[in-house]
């Protein structure tokens, strides 16, 4: 069964998402600017449910658009992303849909350079 995201929300700093799909522990990751948040913790909260909860650090909170990548750590699979607005007001949605393909493909290509270490070595 397919890991599924749902009840995503961000509260006073903590971003929180729900994800189903899986009776062991999923192993994710939680990217910010290509790098990940290790403050990320996935508690168990019902059988086959388990809540990812991460508080954000300050330095994310910065003018422009952020990016939150909530992601499968065994495949790279992108299952959440949420774009964090601050400052002056920006070019809308367009902007932050930018921001949130950068971040993919920092992700995608870590992968590949993973794959090609993995099979030349």
């Amino acid at each position: 069964m397919a890991l599924t995201v749902t009840d995503v929300h961000l509260q006073a700093g903590v971003y929180t998402a729900r994800i189903t799909g899986v009776e062991s522990a999923p192993l994710l990751t939680l990217v910010h600017a290509g790098s990940d948040l290790p403050e990320l913790d996935v508690t168990g909260s019902a059988p086959g449910e388990w809540t990812a909860t991460c508080p954000l650090p300050a330095r994310l909170l910065t003018d422009g658009v952020q990016t939150l990548l909530l992601t499968d750590s065994t495949d790279g699979t992108v299952l959440h992303g949420l774009a964090l607005q601050a400052g002056a007001v920006l070019g809308g949605d367009l902007l932050a849909e930018v921001a949130l393909l950068r971040d993919e493909m920092a992700i995608v290509k870590a992968a590949l350079r993973r794959l090609v270490t993995e099979r030349s070595g």
